[in-house]
Protein backbone atom coordinates (compact mmCIF):
# COMPACT_ATOMS: atom_id res chain seq x y z
CA UNK A 1 0.00 0.00 0.00
CA UNK A 2 1.35 3.42 -0.97
CA UNK A 3 2.48 5.19 2.18
CA UNK A 4 1.49 8.68 1.09
CA UNK A 5 -2.03 7.52 0.30
CA UNK A 6 -2.44 5.79 3.65
CA UNK A 7 -1.17 8.77 5.62
CA UNK A 8 -3.49 11.14 3.75
CA UNK A 9 -6.62 9.02 4.01
CA UNK A 10 -6.14 8.06 7.63
CA UNK A 11 -5.30 11.56 8.76
CA UNK A 12 -8.94 12.34 7.87
CA UNK A 13 -10.04 9.68 10.33
CA UNK A 14 -7.64 10.97 12.99
CA UNK A 15 -9.03 14.51 12.71
CA UNK A 16 -12.72 13.60 12.63
CA UNK A 17 -15.08 12.48 15.31
CA UNK A 18 -16.04 9.04 16.45
CA UNK A 19 -17.13 6.72 13.66
CA UNK A 20 -20.62 5.31 14.25
CA UNK A 21 -20.72 1.56 14.36
CA UNK A 22 -22.58 1.00 11.11
CA UNK A 23 -19.63 0.92 8.68
CA UNK A 24 -15.85 0.66 8.55
CA UNK A 25 -13.89 3.87 9.05
CA UNK A 26 -12.65 4.46 5.52
CA UNK A 27 -16.05 3.84 3.96
CA UNK A 28 -17.90 5.97 6.47
CA UNK A 29 -15.54 8.97 6.46
CA UNK A 30 -13.76 9.05 3.13
CA UNK A 31 -16.53 8.30 0.62
CA UNK A 32 -18.79 11.21 1.72
CA UNK A 33 -15.83 13.58 1.39
CA UNK A 34 -15.40 12.31 -2.17
CA UNK A 35 -19.16 12.94 -2.73
CA UNK A 36 -19.90 9.23 -3.15
CA UNK A 37 -22.32 8.69 -0.26
CA UNK A 38 -24.57 6.44 -2.35
CA UNK A 39 -22.05 3.58 -2.51
CA UNK A 40 -20.94 2.98 1.07
CA UNK A 41 -20.14 -0.47 2.40
CA UNK A 42 -23.04 -2.84 3.02
CA UNK A 43 -23.18 -2.39 6.80
CA UNK A 44 -25.00 0.96 7.10
CA UNK A 45 -27.39 2.61 9.54
CA UNK A 46 -30.36 2.74 7.18
CA UNK A 47 -31.71 -0.59 5.86
CA UNK A 48 -31.79 -1.16 2.11
CA UNK A 49 -35.36 -0.28 1.19
CA UNK A 50 -35.03 -1.81 -2.26
CA UNK A 51 -34.60 -5.34 -0.87
CA UNK A 52 -36.84 -7.49 1.30
CA UNK A 53 -36.76 -6.51 5.00
CA UNK A 54 -34.36 -8.39 7.23
CA UNK A 55 -35.83 -10.79 9.79
CA UNK A 56 -35.90 -9.95 13.45
CA UNK A 57 -33.21 -11.21 15.77
CA UNK A 58 -30.13 -10.52 17.84
CA UNK A 59 -26.71 -9.84 16.30
CA UNK A 60 -23.37 -9.53 18.10
CA UNK A 61 -20.43 -8.25 16.05
CA UNK A 62 -16.71 -7.91 16.74
CA UNK A 63 -14.55 -5.89 14.35
CA UNK A 64 -10.85 -5.05 14.23
CA UNK A 65 -9.35 -2.54 11.80
CA UNK A 66 -5.63 -2.64 11.09
CA UNK A 67 -5.62 0.75 9.39
CA UNK A 68 -1.95 1.67 9.15
CA UNK A 69 1.50 0.53 10.23
CA UNK A 70 4.28 2.60 8.69
CA UNK A 71 8.05 2.16 9.11
CA UNK A 72 11.07 4.20 8.03
CA UNK A 73 14.42 2.41 8.24
CA UNK A 74 12.87 -0.10 10.61
CA UNK A 75 11.46 2.55 12.97
CA UNK A 76 7.67 2.59 13.38
CA UNK A 77 6.41 6.11 12.63
CA UNK A 78 2.67 5.45 12.49
CA UNK A 79 0.32 2.87 13.99
CA UNK A 80 -3.45 3.23 13.73
CA UNK A 81 -6.04 0.66 14.67
CA UNK A 82 -9.54 0.27 16.09
CA UNK A 83 -11.48 -2.49 17.83
CA UNK A 84 -15.24 -2.51 18.18
CA UNK A 85 -18.00 -4.55 19.78
CA UNK A 86 -21.61 -4.07 18.72
CA UNK A 87 -24.98 -5.52 19.74
CA UNK A 88 -28.10 -5.06 17.59
CA UNK A 89 -31.64 -6.19 18.40
CA UNK A 90 -34.36 -6.14 15.72
CA UNK A 91 -37.88 -7.04 16.81
CA UNK A 92 -41.32 -6.85 15.17
CA UNK A 93 -43.62 -4.31 16.78
CA UNK A 94 -46.51 -6.13 18.49
CA UNK A 95 -49.87 -5.61 16.83
CA UNK A 96 -48.36 -3.75 13.86
CA UNK A 97 -47.96 -5.86 10.73
CA UNK A 98 -44.78 -5.27 8.76
CA UNK A 99 -43.11 -2.92 11.24
CA UNK A 100 -39.84 -3.44 13.11
CA UNK A 101 -37.90 -1.63 15.77
CA UNK A 102 -34.11 -1.90 15.78
CA UNK A 103 -31.90 -0.91 18.71
CA UNK A 104 -28.12 -0.93 18.52
CA UNK A 105 -25.30 -0.12 20.89
CA UNK A 106 -21.56 -0.30 20.41
CA UNK A 107 -18.28 0.48 22.10
CA UNK A 108 -14.90 0.83 20.47
CA UNK A 109 -11.32 1.77 21.25
CA UNK A 110 -8.99 3.56 18.84
CA UNK A 111 -5.22 3.92 19.07
CA UNK A 112 -3.26 6.36 16.92
CA UNK A 113 0.51 6.75 17.27
CA UNK A 114 2.64 9.03 15.09
CA UNK A 115 6.26 10.14 15.04
CA UNK A 116 8.60 11.82 12.60
CA UNK A 117 11.03 9.72 10.60
CA UNK A 118 14.01 11.34 12.32
CA UNK A 119 12.28 11.02 15.72
CA UNK A 120 12.17 14.80 16.28
CA UNK A 121 8.69 14.33 17.74
CA UNK A 122 6.30 11.57 18.72
CA UNK A 123 2.65 11.60 19.75
CA UNK A 124 -0.56 9.67 19.84
CA UNK A 125 -4.18 9.58 20.86
CA UNK A 126 -5.94 6.74 22.67
CA UNK A 127 -9.72 7.11 22.63
CA UNK A 128 -12.84 5.19 23.57
CA UNK A 129 -16.15 5.61 21.78
CA UNK A 130 -19.74 4.73 22.56
CA UNK A 131 -22.59 4.70 20.06
CA UNK A 132 -26.35 4.09 20.14
CA UNK A 133 -28.91 3.77 17.37
CA UNK A 134 -32.71 3.55 17.20
CA UNK A 135 -34.46 2.69 13.92
CA UNK A 136 -38.03 2.11 12.77
CA UNK A 137 -38.70 0.07 9.62
CA UNK A 138 -41.98 -0.34 7.71
CA UNK A 139 -42.81 -2.82 4.94
CA UNK A 140 -46.49 -2.82 4.10
CA UNK A 141 -48.43 -2.86 0.86
CA UNK A 142 -46.82 -0.64 -1.75
CA UNK A 143 -44.60 1.18 0.73
CA UNK A 144 -41.26 0.75 2.48
CA UNK A 145 -40.10 3.38 4.96
CA UNK A 146 -37.49 3.84 7.65
CA UNK A 147 -36.32 6.46 10.15
CA UNK A 148 -33.10 6.36 12.17
CA UNK A 149 -31.44 8.37 14.90
CA UNK A 150 -27.90 7.61 16.04
CA UNK A 151 -25.74 9.39 18.57
CA UNK A 152 -22.26 8.79 19.88
CA UNK A 153 -19.45 10.15 22.00
CA UNK A 154 -15.68 9.81 21.85
CA UNK A 155 -13.18 10.61 24.62
CA UNK A 156 -9.42 10.38 24.76
CA UNK A 157 -6.25 11.77 26.29
CA UNK A 158 -2.62 11.63 25.24
CA UNK A 159 0.43 13.80 24.56
CA UNK A 160 3.02 14.81 21.97
CA UNK A 161 6.69 14.86 22.94
CA UNK A 162 9.03 17.21 21.08
CA UNK A 163 12.54 15.77 21.18
CA UNK A 164 14.33 18.21 18.87
CA UNK A 165 13.37 21.69 17.63
CA UNK A 166 14.15 23.05 14.19
CA UNK A 167 16.80 25.75 13.73
CA UNK A 168 17.98 27.56 10.62
CA UNK A 169 21.63 27.13 9.72
CA UNK A 170 21.77 30.30 7.60
CA UNK A 171 19.29 32.84 8.98
CA UNK A 172 20.22 34.09 12.45
CA UNK A 173 17.38 36.64 12.50
CA UNK A 174 14.82 33.89 11.82
CA UNK A 175 16.30 31.89 14.69
CA UNK A 176 16.25 34.88 17.05
CA UNK A 177 12.65 35.91 16.43
CA UNK A 178 11.03 32.58 15.59
CA UNK A 179 12.76 29.20 15.84
CA UNK A 180 14.69 29.76 19.08
CA UNK A 181 11.53 31.02 20.84
CA UNK A 182 9.38 27.97 20.20
CA UNK A 183 10.96 25.61 22.72
CA UNK A 184 10.68 27.91 25.77
CA UNK A 185 7.16 28.97 24.73
CA UNK A 186 5.49 25.56 24.38
CA UNK A 187 8.00 23.29 26.12
CA UNK A 188 8.89 19.79 25.05
CA UNK A 189 5.52 18.22 25.84
CA UNK A 190 1.96 19.10 24.76
CA UNK A 191 -0.89 17.19 26.40
CA UNK A 192 -4.39 17.11 25.00
CA UNK A 193 -7.81 15.79 25.98
CA UNK A 194 -10.23 14.89 23.17
CA UNK A 195 -14.02 14.98 23.42
CA UNK A 196 -16.40 14.52 20.49
CA UNK A 197 -20.17 14.23 20.09
CA UNK A 198 -22.04 12.96 17.03
CA UNK A 199 -25.70 13.12 16.03
CA UNK A 200 -26.90 11.34 12.87
CA UNK A 201 -30.48 11.47 11.53
CA UNK A 202 -31.89 9.69 8.51
CA UNK A 203 -35.16 8.78 6.82
CA UNK A 204 -36.14 6.99 3.64
CA UNK A 205 -39.28 6.06 1.73
CA UNK A 206 -39.92 3.83 -1.31
CA UNK A 207 -43.27 3.34 -2.99
CA UNK A 208 -44.35 1.12 -5.88
CA UNK A 209 -45.94 3.22 -8.61
CA UNK A 210 -46.80 0.28 -10.89
CA UNK A 211 -45.77 -3.30 -11.55
CA UNK A 212 -42.58 -2.06 -13.23
CA UNK A 213 -41.72 1.18 -11.42
CA UNK A 214 -40.74 2.13 -7.89
CA UNK A 215 -39.65 5.56 -6.62
CA UNK A 216 -37.87 6.58 -3.46
CA UNK A 217 -36.39 9.47 -1.49
CA UNK A 218 -33.72 9.49 1.22
CA UNK A 219 -32.59 12.26 3.59
CA UNK A 220 -29.54 12.28 5.87
CA UNK A 221 -28.21 14.92 8.28
CA UNK A 222 -25.16 14.72 10.52
CA UNK A 223 -23.51 16.94 13.11
CA UNK A 224 -20.11 16.27 14.68
CA UNK A 225 -18.51 18.41 17.38
CA UNK A 226 -14.93 17.29 18.07
CA UNK A 227 -13.18 19.47 20.66
CA UNK A 228 -9.80 19.30 22.34
CA UNK A 229 -8.06 21.01 25.26
CA UNK A 230 -4.30 21.51 24.79
CA UNK A 231 -2.00 21.94 27.81
CA UNK A 232 1.61 23.10 27.73
CA UNK A 233 4.08 24.91 29.98
CA UNK A 234 5.66 28.23 29.06
CA UNK A 235 9.23 28.42 30.32
CA UNK A 236 10.21 31.62 28.52
CA UNK A 237 12.35 34.37 29.97
CA UNK A 238 9.38 36.67 30.60
CA UNK A 239 7.92 35.76 33.96
CA UNK A 240 4.51 37.23 33.05
CA UNK A 241 4.02 34.54 30.37
CA UNK A 242 5.47 31.66 32.35
CA UNK A 243 3.55 28.75 33.82
CA UNK A 244 0.94 26.23 32.78
CA UNK A 245 -1.08 27.37 29.76
CA UNK A 246 -4.16 25.93 28.05
CA UNK A 247 -5.82 26.35 24.65
CA UNK A 248 -9.17 25.12 23.38
CA UNK A 249 -9.68 23.67 19.89
CA UNK A 250 -13.42 23.88 19.13
CA UNK A 251 -14.72 22.35 15.88
CA UNK A 252 -18.05 21.63 14.25
CA UNK A 253 -18.86 19.60 11.16
CA UNK A 254 -22.40 19.60 9.77
CA UNK A 255 -23.67 18.05 6.59
CA UNK A 256 -26.64 16.54 4.85
CA UNK A 257 -27.73 14.81 1.70
CA UNK A 258 -31.02 14.45 -0.19
CA UNK A 259 -31.43 11.77 -2.86
CA UNK A 260 -34.25 10.64 -5.15
CA UNK A 261 -34.30 7.30 -6.94
CA UNK A 262 -36.31 5.52 -9.64
CA UNK A 263 -36.23 1.74 -10.09
CA UNK A 264 -37.55 -0.06 -13.20
CA UNK A 265 -38.15 -3.79 -13.53
CA UNK A 266 -37.03 -4.60 -17.09
CA UNK A 267 -37.56 -8.37 -16.74
CA UNK A 268 -38.61 -10.77 -13.98
CA UNK A 269 -34.95 -11.11 -12.96
CA UNK A 270 -33.37 -7.71 -13.79
CA UNK A 271 -34.04 -4.22 -12.45
CA UNK A 272 -32.30 -0.90 -13.14
CA UNK A 273 -32.13 1.96 -10.64
CA UNK A 274 -30.97 5.55 -11.02
CA UNK A 275 -30.23 7.77 -8.01
CA UNK A 276 -29.50 11.50 -7.99
CA UNK A 277 -28.30 13.16 -4.80
CA UNK A 278 -27.14 16.54 -3.55
CA UNK A 279 -24.89 16.89 -0.49
CA UNK A 280 -23.51 19.78 1.55
CA UNK A 281 -20.86 19.85 4.28
CA UNK A 282 -19.56 22.68 6.44
CA UNK A 283 -16.57 22.71 8.79
CA UNK A 284 -15.73 25.35 11.40
CA UNK A 285 -12.73 25.45 13.72
CA UNK A 286 -11.48 27.90 16.35
CA UNK A 287 -8.39 27.88 18.58
CA UNK A 288 -8.48 30.11 21.65
CA UNK A 289 -6.31 30.43 24.73
CA UNK A 290 -7.70 30.28 28.23
CA UNK A 291 -6.71 32.51 31.16
CA UNK A 292 -4.50 34.87 29.15
CA UNK A 293 -2.25 36.72 31.61
CA UNK A 294 -2.65 40.46 32.21
CA UNK A 295 -0.09 43.15 32.83
CA UNK A 296 -0.10 45.23 36.01
CA UNK A 297 -2.29 47.76 34.19
CA UNK A 298 -4.80 45.15 32.99
CA UNK A 299 -3.56 44.80 29.39
CA UNK A 300 -3.68 41.34 27.76
CA UNK A 301 -0.15 40.02 27.33
CA UNK A 302 -0.99 37.20 24.92
CA UNK A 303 -3.29 36.51 21.98
CA UNK A 304 -6.71 35.09 22.87
CA UNK A 305 -7.78 33.72 19.46
CA UNK A 306 -4.89 31.90 17.83
CA UNK A 307 -6.70 30.87 14.67
CA UNK A 308 -9.85 29.98 12.82
CA UNK A 309 -10.72 27.99 9.73
CA UNK A 310 -13.90 27.54 7.70
CA UNK A 311 -14.62 25.19 4.82
CA UNK A 312 -17.65 24.33 2.69
CA UNK A 313 -18.32 21.55 0.22
CA UNK A 314 -21.42 21.09 -1.93
CA UNK A 315 -22.19 19.10 -5.01
CA UNK A 316 -24.30 16.50 -6.81
CA UNK A 317 -23.84 12.80 -7.46
CA UNK A 318 -25.44 10.27 -9.81
CA UNK A 319 -25.46 6.48 -9.41
CA UNK A 320 -26.72 3.81 -11.83
CA UNK A 321 -27.28 0.31 -10.46
CA UNK A 322 -28.35 -2.98 -12.08
CA UNK A 323 -29.67 -5.88 -9.99
CA UNK A 324 -30.05 -9.46 -11.16
CA UNK A 325 -31.95 -12.01 -9.09
CA UNK A 326 -31.89 -15.58 -10.32
CA UNK A 327 -33.77 -17.02 -7.35
CA UNK A 328 -34.12 -16.36 -3.66
CA UNK A 329 -30.56 -17.56 -3.04
CA UNK A 330 -28.62 -15.53 -5.63
CA UNK A 331 -28.51 -11.77 -6.02
CA UNK A 332 -25.92 -9.78 -7.97
CA UNK A 333 -25.56 -6.01 -8.32
CA UNK A 334 -23.26 -3.81 -10.35
CA UNK A 335 -23.06 -0.04 -10.14
CA UNK A 336 -21.26 3.01 -11.47
CA UNK A 337 -21.35 6.49 -10.01
CA UNK A 338 -20.13 10.03 -10.54
CA UNK A 339 -19.83 12.81 -7.98
CA UNK A 340 -18.79 16.43 -8.45
CA UNK A 341 -18.42 19.04 -5.75
CA UNK A 342 -16.94 22.46 -5.09
CA UNK A 343 -14.69 23.05 -2.08
CA UNK A 344 -13.96 26.45 -0.54
CA UNK A 345 -11.76 26.88 2.52
CA UNK A 346 -9.97 29.72 4.28
CA UNK A 347 -8.08 30.13 7.50
CA UNK A 348 -5.98 32.49 9.55
CA UNK A 349 -3.63 31.61 12.37
CA UNK A 350 -1.21 33.22 14.78
CA UNK A 351 1.50 32.05 17.10
CA UNK A 352 1.07 32.89 20.76
CA UNK A 353 3.29 35.68 22.01
CA UNK A 354 6.75 34.11 21.83
CA UNK A 355 8.38 36.78 23.98
CA UNK A 356 9.06 40.50 23.97
CA UNK A 357 11.57 42.66 22.12
CA UNK A 358 12.88 45.76 23.85
CA UNK A 359 10.89 44.51 26.87
CA UNK A 360 7.54 45.80 25.54
CA UNK A 361 7.08 44.85 21.87
CA UNK A 362 5.33 41.42 21.62
CA UNK A 363 6.87 38.87 19.28
CA UNK A 364 4.17 37.01 17.33
CA UNK A 365 3.64 36.00 13.70
CA UNK A 366 0.53 35.14 11.71
CA UNK A 367 -0.46 33.62 8.42
CA UNK A 368 -3.42 33.18 6.09
CA UNK A 369 -4.42 30.48 3.63
CA UNK A 370 -7.28 29.85 1.21
CA UNK A 371 -8.24 27.40 -1.51
CA UNK A 372 -11.08 27.00 -3.97
CA UNK A 373 -11.27 23.85 -6.03
CA UNK A 374 -13.41 21.24 -7.71
CA UNK A 375 -13.48 17.57 -6.86
CA UNK A 376 -14.57 14.95 -9.40
CA UNK A 377 -14.99 11.32 -8.32
CA UNK A 378 -15.88 8.13 -10.17
CA UNK A 379 -16.78 4.75 -8.71
CA UNK A 380 -17.59 1.29 -10.00
CA UNK A 381 -18.33 -1.83 -8.01
CA UNK A 382 -20.22 -5.06 -7.57
CA UNK A 383 -22.02 -7.02 -4.84
CA UNK A 384 -22.84 -10.72 -5.07
CA UNK A 385 -24.85 -12.63 -2.44
CA UNK A 386 -25.23 -16.40 -2.60
CA UNK A 387 -27.36 -17.99 0.08
CA UNK A 388 -28.12 -21.64 0.61
CA UNK A 389 -30.04 -23.41 3.31
CA UNK A 390 -27.01 -23.87 5.56
CA UNK A 391 -24.35 -21.52 4.22
CA UNK A 392 -23.72 -18.59 1.94
CA UNK A 393 -21.28 -15.86 1.00
CA UNK A 394 -21.26 -12.17 0.21
CA UNK A 395 -18.57 -10.83 -2.17
CA UNK A 396 -17.99 -7.17 -2.99
CA UNK A 397 -15.50 -5.02 -4.83
CA UNK A 398 -15.13 -1.31 -5.41
CA UNK A 399 -12.85 0.99 -7.42
CA UNK A 400 -12.75 4.76 -6.79
CA UNK A 401 -10.86 7.46 -8.66
CA UNK A 402 -11.04 11.03 -7.41
CA UNK A 403 -9.34 14.13 -8.82
CA UNK A 404 -9.04 17.57 -7.24
CA UNK A 405 -7.88 20.76 -8.92
CA UNK A 406 -7.93 24.34 -7.70
CA UNK A 407 -5.89 27.42 -6.77
CA UNK A 408 -4.29 27.67 -3.34
CA UNK A 409 -2.83 30.78 -1.69
CA UNK A 410 -0.91 31.09 1.56
CA UNK A 411 1.00 33.98 3.04
CA UNK A 412 2.88 34.57 6.28
CA UNK A 413 2.88 37.97 7.93
CA UNK A 414 6.15 37.80 9.80
CA UNK A 415 7.38 40.60 12.03
CA UNK A 416 10.83 42.02 12.83
CA UNK A 417 12.04 42.00 9.23
CA UNK A 418 11.44 38.28 8.64
CA UNK A 419 10.19 37.11 5.25
CA UNK A 420 8.62 33.87 4.05
CA UNK A 421 7.75 33.58 0.35
CA UNK A 422 3.99 33.45 -0.26
CA UNK A 423 2.39 30.47 -2.02
CA UNK A 424 0.15 30.98 -5.04
CA UNK A 425 -0.31 27.95 -7.23
CA UNK A 426 -2.84 25.59 -8.74
CA UNK A 427 -2.88 22.27 -6.91
CA UNK A 428 -4.00 19.06 -8.60
CA UNK A 429 -4.17 15.64 -6.95
CA UNK A 430 -5.43 12.17 -7.78
CA UNK A 431 -6.64 9.48 -5.38
CA UNK A 432 -7.15 5.84 -6.41
CA UNK A 433 -8.87 3.58 -3.90
CA UNK A 434 -9.61 -0.15 -4.17
CA UNK A 435 -11.75 -2.22 -1.82
CA UNK A 436 -12.51 -5.95 -1.85
CA UNK A 437 -14.37 -7.99 0.76
CA UNK A 438 -15.62 -11.50 1.36
CA UNK A 439 -18.12 -12.56 4.03
CA UNK A 440 -18.91 -16.28 4.21
CA UNK A 441 -21.53 -17.38 6.72
CA UNK A 442 -22.63 -20.68 8.19
CA UNK A 443 -25.94 -21.65 9.81
CA UNK A 444 -25.11 -23.76 12.85
CA UNK A 445 -28.72 -24.26 13.84
CA UNK A 446 -32.05 -23.25 12.38
CA UNK A 447 -31.92 -19.91 14.21
CA UNK A 448 -28.16 -19.41 14.67
CA UNK A 449 -25.70 -18.04 12.08
CA UNK A 450 -22.00 -17.14 12.19
CA UNK A 451 -20.38 -14.83 9.63
CA UNK A 452 -16.73 -13.90 9.11
CA UNK A 453 -15.93 -10.87 6.96
CA UNK A 454 -12.53 -9.74 5.70
CA UNK A 455 -11.99 -6.45 3.87
CA UNK A 456 -8.85 -5.12 2.22
CA UNK A 457 -8.24 -1.54 1.12
CA UNK A 458 -5.36 -0.39 -1.03
CA UNK A 459 -4.68 2.64 -3.19
CA UNK A 460 -2.41 5.51 -4.13
CA UNK A 461 -2.32 9.28 -3.82
CA UNK A 462 -0.24 11.72 -5.84
CA UNK A 463 -0.02 14.82 -8.02
CA UNK A 464 -2.39 14.75 -10.97
CA UNK A 465 -0.64 14.05 -14.25
CA UNK A 466 2.44 12.55 -12.61
CA UNK A 467 3.27 8.91 -12.10
CA UNK A 468 2.68 7.84 -8.53
CA UNK A 469 6.12 6.97 -7.13
CA UNK A 470 6.91 3.92 -5.11
CA UNK A 471 7.50 4.36 -1.42
CA UNK A 472 10.82 5.94 -0.52
CA UNK A 473 13.71 3.59 0.02
CA UNK A 474 13.61 2.33 3.57
CA UNK A 475 9.90 3.18 3.99
CA UNK A 476 7.25 0.48 4.35
CA UNK A 477 3.53 0.71 4.98
CA UNK A 478 1.03 -2.00 5.81
CA UNK A 479 -2.63 -1.92 6.75
CA UNK A 480 -6.06 -1.29 5.32
CA UNK A 481 -7.30 -4.71 6.48
CA UNK A 482 -10.49 -5.21 8.46
CA UNK A 483 -11.71 -8.40 10.18
CA UNK A 484 -15.22 -8.88 11.56
CA UNK A 485 -17.12 -11.77 13.14
CA UNK A 486 -20.91 -11.65 13.53
CA UNK A 487 -23.14 -14.07 15.42
CA UNK A 488 -26.87 -13.82 14.66
CA UNK A 489 -29.82 -15.32 16.48
CA UNK A 490 -32.83 -15.20 14.16
CA UNK A 491 -36.34 -14.77 15.55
Amino acid sequence: MNGRFVATALSLIFCCAAVPAMADSLSHLLLPILNLSAVKARDQALPNLWHAPRPGGLAVRWRHEDLLRSYIDGVKVADLGTSQQRVTVRIPLPGLTGQWLQVGTARSSEDQVFSSGDLDWAGGLATTSSWQQLSWDLAGGRHRATATIAWGRQRGRDETNLHRFHRSAADSRMNRYFWDLQEPTIGDQVSYAWNSRTLDLGAGWVTRRSAQYRAGVQVRWRRVEPNAALDYVNRGSNHRLQGAREADLAQRLTGGRVAVSVDRLVSPAISLRAEVGYATRRFESRVTQRDVPLSDTGVLLDIVELGQADAEQHGADVTLRATWTRDEGLLAEGYVGLGRSRIEASGVGSTPVLGFSLRTIPIAHRGTASLTGRLASKVAGFDVQRAGRRSGIHLAGQVVRSEYRGPMQADAQMGFGLFVAPIDRVSAYRLDLYRVSAAPWLRLREVLEVEYEITQYTGSFGDLGEAVPDDDEGARSRGGRIHAITVRYIL
